[in-house]
C-alpha cells in the first residue's frame, strides 16, 4: 500500500514538472520563467492538460466534473499563486489502455 502511495506521489510530481517545462519550452527564449509567471499573474489563470487516470484524475460521468490527487494538488498550487486552472482533457494513449 505504501509502494502505490509512493508511486502515485512520485508520478504527480513528474507530471506537473513535465507540464512546468512544457511551458517555459512552447514560450521560448532564456527568460521563459519571467515570462510564463507574468502571463499566469497577467491572465490570473494556468492552463493545465490532463488524462482520466484514477485515482489521479476521476471524472463524474454524470456531472464531468474532474477530481482526484493531481487535480487537488494543481487546483492547491493555483491557490497559492491565486490563479484558477483551465483544464484541458486529453485521450490516453493506446498502449497505456492496454497496461
Amino acid at each position: 500500500m505504501e509502494q502505490k502511495t509512493s508511486s502515485y506521489i512520485a508520478i504527480v510530481i513528474g507530471t506537473i514538472a513535465l507540464v512546468v517545462s512544457f511551458m517555459a519550452l512552447s514560450r521560448g527564449g532564456s527568460h521563459v520563467s519571467d515570462d510564463t509567471l507574468s502571463r499566469i499573474q497577467t491572465t490570473g489563470k494556468i492552463d493545465v492538460c490532463t488524462v482520466v487516470y484514477p485515482p489521479l484524475v476521476i471524472k463524474d460521468a454524470l456531472t464531468g466534473e474532474l477530481t482526484g490527487h493531481f487535480i487537488d494538488a494543481m487546483n492547491i498550487i493555483a491557490q497559492r499563486i491565486n490563479a484558477g486552472v483551465n483544464w484541458h482533457e486529453s485521450g490516453i494513449p493506446s498502449q497505456m489502455e492496454q497496461a
